[in-house]
């Protein structure tokens, strides 16, 4: 995995994603991940970095598919189904 820190990039373990990337390797970051249903087989995500008092943040349905609302946010800015079906025709999406 890459993250971007600004100034380059540094490969890292899924465990070291956070707000603050460890600089050296005695210092420790743990993410707290979850597998969930997707849409075409489990996916893994990233769960809260704190404790909620009553409950928190939860997944109720998979990810979107690739590519699932593009016809959606195109409308939404105008895009005719004409305009859509030619970019699509055309390979733009």
């Amino acid at each position: 995995m890459l993250v971007d820190r600004g100034h380059r990039e540094l490969p890292i373990r899924p465990d070291y994603v956070g707000k603050n990337l460890p600089t050296a390797r005695s210092e420790r970051v743990n993410v707290r991940v979850t597998e969930v249903d997707g849409v075409e087989g489990p996916v893994t995500v990233p769960l809260a970095a704190f404790k909620f008092a009553h409950g928190g943040p939860s997944i109720e349905t998979p990810p979107p598919r690739l590519g699932q609302h593009t016809d959606e946010v195109l409308a939404s800015l105008g895009y005719s189904k004409a305009d859509i079906a030619a970019l699509r025709a055309e390979g733009v999406i």
